[in-house]
């Protein structure tokens, strides 16, 4: 099973539990900060890249449920994703 890597864009809280759900980490150490900061309520918006082992994530639509967009998957933008 290979890494996916991908990007996603969201407005208010990050929804943490999604990173469980996809299997998911931050890629970089500067995405984990972004990561803590949209936890913690101190970015309005924010665009992370993530990991992950799963070959079925990520799970777009959940994603969006929580007012977020997977934009990028293995450096292929997704069709729409603005």
């Amino acid at each position: 099973m290979s890494t996916q890597f991908f990007v996603v864009k969201g407005i208010g809280r990050f929804p943490i539990d999604m990173l469980r759900y996809d299997s998911a980490y931050p890629r970089t150490s500067e995405d984990a900060i972004k990561i803590d900061q949209a936890c913690a309520g101190e970015l309005r918006k924010w665009e992370v890249s993530l990991c992950s082992e799963s070959r079925h994530a990520p799970t777009v639509g959940r994603w969006e449920s929580f007012l977020s967009r997977v934009v990028e998957v293995n450096g292929r933008s997704l069709r729409g994703a603005k």
